[in-house]
């Protein structure tokens, strides 16, 4: 399978809307980005608690092939999302394991809450 990510740096509307397009069409592997900030935007319209720093948008540019990256500008994201972004932003840092959201909000913001507190701060 081919992933193609477009990065686009015009502020034309048309051009935009052309691209966005191509993005919705389902099956076809394209991912548009726009601009660090105007993507930083997008997610906070869509997930406000996630802090969208660069180091997350470059792996977006580079064409990083992982679903919940794709879906976190798109609209709010699962609980099943939720636990893989997690995971993928966490992994198991210092053995501390994840629960499911579905199961036990409680335990995941916990858990979130002490894998965040071990990471520098990241600026959106």
């Amino acid at each position: 399978p081919v992933w193609v990510v477009v990065r686009l740096t015009t502020n034309d509307e048309s051009t935009f809307d052309f691209y966005n397009d191509l993005d919705k069409t389902p099956g076809l592997g394209f991912d548009v980005l726009d601009d660090f900030f105007g993507e930083a935007l997008e997610i906070y319209f869509r997930n406000p608690w996630l802090s969208y720093g660069l180091p997350l948008h470059r792996m977006r540019e580079s064409g990083f092939r992982i679903d919940v990256l794709d879906e976190i500008d798109e609209r709010p994201l699962t609980y099943e999302e939720l636990k893989a972004l997690a995971c993928l932003l966490f992994g198991s840092t210092g053995g501390l394991t994840i629960p499911d959201p579905r199961m036990n909000w409680g335990g995941f913001l916990n858990a979130v809450s002490v894998a965040q507190s071990r990471e520098k701060v990241v600026w959106n």
